[in-house]
């Protein structure tokens, strides 16, 4: 037994920092998802978070206002006469409304000349292709390793994450978003500041989820970047501008939904509140606070101060002194804008360059970084369903947003613990 424990704790390759037992572990959580992923059967009714994007291109390609919440739902009763399918629910309010900025849609404008029920399996298929292109591009940050070997431990990381198949089964634009930015680390890596900008820019349609790529930038001394993101972002407006008929009645469509939205997620009226799926289903340390104080909604603002408060510190001797890697500081920034933005279990696939990080850490914040991510990988909640908990416990119910709490800490730690004057490994 003491030899097949020492086996199972053996990394699976030499320059991986992942050992056998947890190589294990991420094939049986991949194979679970992929049976769920099956089981549930992607399709043309499934593809609802690619569906307003979708039919806000076509309607602004006509010069309407994508974000009117009636014009969307009639431009899918209209697709739906004339593709001849039926039996799907609307999108928009309140479940599914266009919350994504206008220079997102410009993105999308190739897709309105396929109809839905082919435009939905070229973007299935484009999916995968960039979830692909998202590991080849991190491996690619690993200088000195065997690329085969990091692309296959960030592949079996990225299809074991709990909530791969839920993204991939609603269509959602954060492959996209995650591909395209991590693109644009890889070309600032190269030297090529200005592409690397651009692709920052484009990765902005889905603004949250590229934050972390702007600071990131920033981190690295790249203005060119940071300009040329801005310009980007300029011109895909400026598209937006030309063909909508009346810019300003759709920004002030946009802030309604934006409030649609968010009101939808902290209803009070819905069932099992706040532990309802809404809620739950956030990132964000207000939806944890509004488990523990009711109404505690309504002061997010100071409650995401007070997390800067208590992690920011930890961070300027480090960063001073340029202690810091590139990807401990990608890593920081995505945790940080997990807690304080409006993301989904999803928008934590952003978190994959933490391997990069686990490649230039000891043993000790390994195990650390392993057990803080553990409620991204693990089916926890499930788990926890089939438990009847007493009231006191159902905080674990918010076990990613514990989680990420808990890797902001070893995140930190581990900034403060680095002795070396000159930053580690992956600087790139």
């Amino acid at each position: 037994m003491v030899r097949v424990a020492r086996w199972l704790v053996r990394p699976w390759h030499p320059h991986s920092p992942i050992p056998i037992w947890l190589l294990v572990l991420l094939a049986v959580l991949a194979t679970h998802n992929a049976v769920q992923l099956a089981a549930a059967g992607p399709g043309p009714q499934r593809a609802v978070d690619f569906r307003p994007l979708y039919l806000g291109a076509s309607i602004v390609l006509d010069g309407g206002n994508p974000y009117n919440d009636r014009l969307l739902k009639q431009a899918w009763l209209d697709a739906a006469r004339g593709e001849g399918f039926t039996g799907l629910d609307l999108p928009g309010l309140p479940h599914t409304p266009l919350v994504y900025p206008p220079w997102a849609l410009p993105l999308f404008l190739p897709f309105t000349a396929l109809p839905w029920l082919v435009a939905v399996p070229v973007w299935y298929a484009l999916l995968a292709a960039l979830l692909v292109s998202t590991v080849l591009l991190l491996a690619g940050l690993l200088p000195g390793a065997p690329r085969l070997v990091a692309t296959c431990d960030l592949l079996a990381l990225a299809l074991g994450f709990k909530a791969i198949d839920w993204a991939a089964l609603v269509g959602q634009p954060l492959f996209l978003c995650l591909a395209i930015g991590t693109a644009s680390w890889a070309l600032s890596a190269r030297g090529r500041d200005v592409a690397a900008g651009i692709a920052l820019g484009v990765a902005a349609f889905k603004i949250h989820l590229a934050l972390p790529f702007a600071p990131l930038a920033a981190f690295q001394r790249k203005p060119q970047t940071l300009v040329a993101a801005v310009l980007t972002v300029a011109v895909l407006g400026g598209v937006f501008v030309g063909l909508c008929d009346d810019p300003a009645a759709a920004v002030a469509s946009l802030a309604d939904n934006l409030a649609g939205r968010r009101e939808a997620t902290y209803d009070p009226r819905a069932e099992g509140y706040p532990l309802s799926d809404k809620l739950v289903w956030r990132t964000s340390l207000t939806a944890l606070a509004e488990l523990f104080a009711p109404g505690a909604r309504r002061h997010e603002i100071a409650i995401n101060a007070l997390l800067l408060a208590a992690v920011v510190p930890f961070w300027i001797v480090p960063f001073a002194r340029q202690r810091v890697s590139t990807a401990r500081a990608f890593s920081i920034f995505a945790v940080l804008t997990l807690l304080a933005t409006p993301h989904h279990h999803y928008d934590c696939l952003v978190l994959l360059p933490l391997y990069l990080l686990a490649r230039e850490t000891d043993r000790a914040e390994r195990i650390a970084l392993l057990a803080a991510a553990s409620p991204l990988l693990l089916p926890i909640n499930g788990l926890l369903s089939l438990l009847a908990l007493p009231d006191p416990f159902r905080f674990l119910y918010f076990n990613v947003q514990l989680g990420l709490l808990a890797l902001a800490a070893v995140l930190s730690w581990g900034a403060f613990r680095t002795r070396s004057a000159a930053p580690p490994a992956f600087v790139s």
